[in-house]
């Protein structure tokens, strides 16, 4: 570099820009860039493409500098399959590489050419894999796991060249920072024979049931229209997020491949077709309710829709009297049909609050239920009963606060149907508004286990208190 090339940069040094690339140190744990793998099935036939999609986006919401190219790298080169061996398969058709060449250097110093990669929604792109077995190993039968790992480095700042516009770094950027490798999430999948795998459809029945005041409430159903669903294979869940309930589901959501995704119609009602024989959970985002946002049901490989091929499950909102909502999980029992809805959880901002339970029935039900709300904790009936004849009843509970320890409620429900007793028993879990965690110095699942977070190289979410 000629001498007056060198006196440009140095005047050009007044250019320094200070894009934010969520860069402190070279010791941090998180990339501002982040990478999802994402693919819509479960198990693929032999000979069957296997489709994958890989978005790399810059989430972090500010600028980041990074190597010129970093965007057009070819990503599904960075593939890497656990095969059902166990064994490590990459890219197949990789060469010897290429020795590097002399460093550059700027000003005495060593440096790179950059680009400022822009936040979200400019600062993203997608790259589809038509068939990885083009370029992968995939000729066993069984469980595959595949990830993406790509090399990232950003920097803090950079200069301006005046002549060409190129733009450059140092690499003794105190806010130089490696992310090596920036890694994806993992998906699952499986390679089976060519029998045809079981198979069943999923119908999503999305409602809000409100009821009304006393001990046996009214009750009134409304369809949950255009409530956005996703369905998740547990198996490509992490750890950290299991086991999966009302407690992970905003974290499942925000960083897990969905298998599928859809909405309801008018009716609240949403079918997935085609699915594999597996353990799966379906969530729907509640965006419209104040109290909470996420509500889901788990489907198990036991389930016996998959021997006639069609599984339902049931999404609820339950509006209480005092107009608040909480998420419900539902319990299906068999002969002609009971539904018991009731709270995931009860939001507490005060020393009293509603317990309503709901059911739901084709036939003839009666059903006498209890609660045993833990200690410091005191319900204004021992039991309550409901006769449910191709109806919708409800029975509520009130339950006050004197002071002890914030856990779950224990739930028996007695139940009898063409001349037969069973017993049903349940939890209903608790949380706690900040306000009233924060008098109580608690955090807002009380004295039970707060859930997992999300580590590798994720975002984690911030703690909830």
């Amino acid at each position: 570099m000629s001498g007056m090339r060198q006196k440009l940069f140095g005047l050009a040094s007044v250019f320094l820009c200070a894009f934010l690339a969520f860069v402190s140190g070279s010791a941090l744990a998180q990339s501002p860039v982040t990478i999802n793998l994402l693919t819509t099935k479960t198990s693929y036939l032999v000979g069957e493409p296997v489709k994958l999609e890989i978005r790399v986006a810059n989430d972090s919401g500010a600028s980041v500098i990074a190597p010129l190219g970093f965007f057009e790298r070819r990503f599904d080169f960075d593939l890497t399959f656990i095969g059902p061996d166990q064994k490590v398969i990459r890219f197949r058709n990789l060469g010897g590489g290429v020795e590097p060449g002399p460093p550059f250097y700027l000003q005495g110093k060593e440096a790179v050419e950059v680009e400022v990669i822009l936040p979200l929604p400019d600062g993203q792109v997608s790259y589809i894999v038509d068939d990885a077995r083009i370029s992968y190993d995939l000729s066993q039968t069984g469980a595959y796991r595949a990830f993406v790992s790509a090399p990232l480095v950003t920097f803090s700042s950079f200069l301006v060249d005046p002549d060409t516009g190129k733009r450059y770094a140092f690499l003794d950027d105190p806010g130089y920072a490696s992310f090596d490798p920036l890694q994806s999430n993992a998906v699952a999948f499986e390679i089976v024979p060519l029998q045809a795998p079981v198979t069943a459809s999923l119908k999503v029945t999305a409602k809000k049931i409100t009821t009304g005041p006393g001990s046996n409430p009214g009750t009134k159903k409304t369809p949950l229209e255009n409530l956005p669903l996703r369905l998740f294979r547990k198996a490509a869940v992490a750890a950290q997020f299991q086991p999966v309930n009302h407690k992970t589901y905003a974290l499942v959501w925000e960083n897990i491949a969905p298998v599928a995704s859809t909405t309801t119609d008018a009716q609240g009602a949403a079918v997935f077709t085609g699915i594999a024989r597996d353990d799966y959970v379906v969530i729907g985002r509640n965006a419209g309710s104040p109290d909470f946002q996420f509500i889901g049901s788990p489907i198990g490989a036991d389930d016996t829709g998959w021997q006639t091929g069609s599984l339902q499950k049931h999404l609820v909102v339950i509006e209480k009297a005092d107009k608040t909502q909480v998420p419900a999980k539902t319990t299906r029992l068999t002969g002609s049909e009971l539904l018991i809805f009731e709270p995931e959880f009860v939001l507490w901002d005060s020393s009293q609050e509603l317990y309503p339970i709901v059911f739901e029935s084709s036939g003839d039900w009666g059903v006498s239920t209890s609660v045993a709300p833990p200690e410091g904790f005191v319900a204004d009936y021992s039991s309550l009963n409901a006769t449910v004849s191709s109806s919708t009843q409800a029975v509520q509970f009130t339950v006050t606060d004197v002071g002890s320890r914030w856990e779950n409620t224990q739930v028996t429900h007695r139940v009898t149907h063409k001349g037969k007793s069973t017993i049903v028993k349940t939890w209903i879990g608790v949380k706690l508004s900040k306000a009233l965690a924060a008098q109580k110095n608690l955090g807002v699942w009380g004295h039970d286990k707060d859930p997992g977070t999300f580590v590798g190289g994720k975002k984690q979410p911030p703690k909830e208190k």
